[in-house]
């Protein structure tokens, strides 16, 4: 059979019925038309009689490049490039394989490389304006698109690079002229229309209306109806208030309600933010009098790097999350602070830690240590784990001088065109006294939303765990769900 195959390629390479390069100029053919599926086995069967086909191994390796494939992409490049290192097509493309994998770096290098011997390819310029984007240089990005239009303003890709650098610089305004051009020159472009939604919604006030449910193995029970409302004054500025009612029971005839309104302004910028905001609390326990709390909390962050992100926050507020904490007169202030450090494109750590001091003189230390990476595009799979103590045991809440919990954890999402939902859960043990046994711990959350109309998203919420620090009393088993509406005004 081998010896058959062996004959036959060289009887029609030596007659001309297939001569060298015959299955790339149909494997083109299918290319130009959309015949995906017959232009990969044109190609791969020009490959079969010319292993060094450039054009074949190009486009195989943007085939798998497209469909996530990058390592293999990479293989067939190198092929391509062994034999033919000079070919402009064959280098873009490793250079965008490599921006794909998270080699910046290396990507950037290559577009150079490719700007120094072919100046005129705008497209080794938008790609390496990219590469700037993606590495958080947002201002030397713009320049060179804006560079690259001067030289042709109809350039789609230098256009919608454009639009994305001014969008994660803060700066939707100056955004949304450019993606609505790009919308003009290609209609049905995908990333534009995403993009061009993202602008609208960030320029856009918005809405929040959410009811939900909680409830532990030691009888509290609350219910909550919040509503808030974002308004954006300015780029990158966003005025908040909001406005919450609870109420809650407990074991006997615990009851109570907590009232709140809250109103602040946040500023976010590429490298840093700040927020701050202030409000009332009113607590009313059954057969006992009201009162009213103050409440108040700023915070901040800076990321001078695109993998390092420093931030903190300082609140003060009432203690009532169950109906004994609502009759209990306990209110407190918390500082936290926390880092997080991207470890490569798909792995990242975050380090925190914080000190509660309560009024009834107690006060709490907290640590946490979280580290993910992404193992496909939708799933991620991470290790927890959380340290506390507090000074005394307090009857009121749970206060052990010591807790631990390590757990392992696994996550999936995926966000459709008009439908979005996420899955995790964790398993673990946990230590919940100084001395106590290891117990095994466990948590799983789910949430869906749907968005029948661009304005509109409706979404729902659930989760369950047997951890003692999700309940504030210690309970070994909490649960809590609720439906959620936003609407864009």
């Amino acid at each position: 059979m081998r010896r058959t195959f062996v004959l036959v390629i060289a009887a029609l390479a030596v007659a001309g019925v297939a001569p060298l390069g015959a299955q790339v100029a149909e494997g083109n053919s299918h290319w130009e038309a959309g015949r995906v599926a017959e232009a990969k086995a044109a190609y791969e069967r020009e490959l079969l009689a010319n292993p060094a086909s450039v054009r074949s191994l190009f486009r195989l390796a943007t085939l798998a490049a497209r469909d996530g494939k990058l390592d293999s992409a990479l293989v067939l490049i190198a092929r391509a490039r062994l034999a033919e290192p000079a070919d402009p097509d064959v280098r873009l493309l490793e250079a965008q394989v490599l921006s794909w994998k998270g080699d910046l770096a290396g990507a950037e290098a290559r577009y150079d490389s490719v700007i120094a011997s072919h100046p005129e390819r705008l497209d080794a310029l938008a790609g390496r304006a990219q590469v700037l984007s993606w590495d958080g240089r947002l201002d030397p990005a713009i320049g060179q698109y804006q560079q690259i239009l001067q030289r042709d303003s109809g350039n789609v890709a230098a256009r919608l690079g454009l639009a994305q650098a001014w969008y994660w610089k803060g700066r939707p305004s100056l955004a949304e002229p450019h993606v609505r051009r790009v919308l003009e020159l290609a209609p049905d472009h995908q990333i534009a229309t995403a993009l061009s939604r993202d602008v609208s919604r960030s320029r856009r006030t918005l809405a929040q209306l959410e009811v939900g449910w909680s409830d532990d193995s030691d009888d509290n029970t609350s219910w909550w109806e919040s509503v808030a409302l974002a308004v954006p004054i300015a780029d990158g500025i966003q005025t908040r208030v909001s406005g919450r009612l609870q109420q809650s029971t407990g074991a006997g005839s615990a009851q109570g309600s907590a009232r709140q309104v809250e109103g602040g302004v946040h500023v976010a910028r590429p490298s840093w933010g700040v927020s701050a905001a202030a409000g009332l609390r009113v607590l009313e326990p059954i057969l006992q009098e009201s009162r009213k709390e103050p409440g108040w909390q700023v915070g901040g962050y800076i990321s001078p790097a695109r993998q390092f992100t420093l931030s903190g926050s300082w609140l003060h507020t009432a203690f009532d999350e169950t109906a004994r904490l609502i009759a209990s007169d306990i209110d407190y202030n918390m500082l936290n602070g926390s880092l997080d450090i991207g470890l490569s494109q798909s792995a990242k750590m975050g380090l925190g830690g914080g000190h509660t001091w309560f009024s009834d003189d107690n006060r709490r230390y907290h640590a946490v240590v979280v580290v993910s990476q992404t193992i496909a595009r939708d799933f991620t799979v991470g290790a927890f784990g959380r340290q506390m103590g507090f000074d005394f045991a307090a009857p009121e809440y749970f206060s052990p001088g010591r807790f631990r919990l390590l757990e392992a954890r696994a996550g999936w999402s995926r966000i459709w065109p008009m439908w979005e939902a996420s899955l995790s859960g964790g398993l673990g043990g946990q230590q919940p006294f100084e001395d106590a046994e290891w117990q095994a711990e466990w948590h799983a959350e789910l949430s869906a939303a749907f968005r029948p109309i661009e304005r509109l998203k409706l979404g729902a919420f659930g989760g369950i765990t047997n951890s003692v620090e999700r309940s504030v009393t210690g309970a070994y088993r909490y649960r809590t769900a609720g439906i959620r509406i936003e609407l864009g005004l």
